[in-house]
Formats: structure tokens, C-alpha cells, sequence
């Protein structure tokens, strides 16, 4: 999940409906690609 909303309630609430991964606005690219690069080769953690 990509959202502008990055405060702690937010995230927890979002893990709790099955969020994977969550991503504060502005985010950076590099770490966009390195979540995205993990959820295709199979990772799934939360973080």
C-alpha cells in the first residue's frame, strides 16, 4: 500500500485487513523497487 496517511494507527490498521507491505508518501524509489522486487520472488513479510 502506497498512502499519504503514515501514522502508526494507519499502518496497523492497514496490516490488520492484509496489507504487506505500506509505504508512506513521499516514498523512495529504490525502496518502492526493493518491496516490489521482494513480493514477487515470494516475500511476504510485513514491514
Amino acid at each position: 500500500m502506497i498512502t499519504s496517511r503514515s501514522g502508526e494507527k494507519h499502518r496497523q490498521r492497514a496490516f490488520e485487513i492484509g496489507v504487506n507491505r505500506y509505504l508512506g508518501k513521499p516514498y523512495q524509489e529504490a525502496e518502492l523497487l526493493r518491496n516490489v522486487g521482494e513480493l514477487l520472488s515470494g516475500g511476504d513479510s510485513n514491514g
